[in-house]
């Protein structure tokens, strides 16, 4: 495991002056693309792995700090789109949620959801089966679905918060998991109900459902 760790990682390709804070990647399939690389640009970067070269398109929203997920040869972008030094812009704004199809390089705007989303510190849950997309933030209460082939929403919890979250969850199966003042957290979407959380020690235990 040492020897491992100490062997270093040479990058595929490098990225000089790419913005330190702001950006956000998603990949779909061997093509890496990243938003927001220059603060209140409308370029999107990405970078085709097979091929090892790079290009550019234009997006019509100038993002920073969203999220992006690729499912079947499309990329679903939420937020980011506050402008600097300037008020978030919230779900009902058209700009907010939009797709892009790789297969004919155009944009479009997704349906607005009737209820309110947060806006900032998205954190974005494909579940690629059931091409649902799990839409939630870490600082703010809410938990939503966006359906990708109805192009519709639904409310998951209007209650659910992430409990002193160090990171982004994770999604296995139909469960949420992530870290929070060393414990490892759940969430059932399922059932709609909190798991009983363990110390990094007792992860090997069962988790137990209860009702929060």
């Amino acid at each position: 495991m040492e020897e491992f760790f100490s062997t270093p990682v040479t990058p595929v390709c490098e990225t000089p002056n790419m913005a330190a804070f702001g950006c956000f990647w998603t990949t779909l399939g061997s093509v890496v693309y990243c938003f927001g690389a220059t603060r209140g640009s409308h370029k999107v970067k990405y970078w085709a792995l097979a091929e090892i070269q790079k290009g550019m398109e234009v997006a019509p929203s100038r993002r920073s700090c969203g999220k992006a997920v690729g499912i079947d040869r499309k990329i679903y972008v939420f937020g980011g789109t506050r402008p600097w030094g300037g008020s978030s812009t919230n779900c009902s704004s058209k700009a907010w949620a939009e797709v892009f199809d790789a297969s004919n390089n155009k944009w479009k705007p997704l349906k607005q959801p009737s209820f309110h989303v947060p806006s900032v510190y998205l954190f974005l849950l494909p579940t690629h089966n059931e091409k649902i997309i799990i839409v939630g933030s870490l600082y703010k209460r809410g938990l939503y679905a966006y359906y990708v082939c109805q192009d519709s929403w639904d409310v998951v919890d209007e209650k659910f918060e992430l409990i002193s979250p160090y990171g982004d969850p994770v999604l296995a199966s139909h469960t949420l998991y992530w870290v929070g003042d060393e414990i490892i957290h759940a969430y059932d979407l399922n059932e709609r109900i909190f798991l009983q959380s363990y110390p990094f020690l007792g992860i090997e235990r069962s988790f137990v459902g209860f009702k929060r």
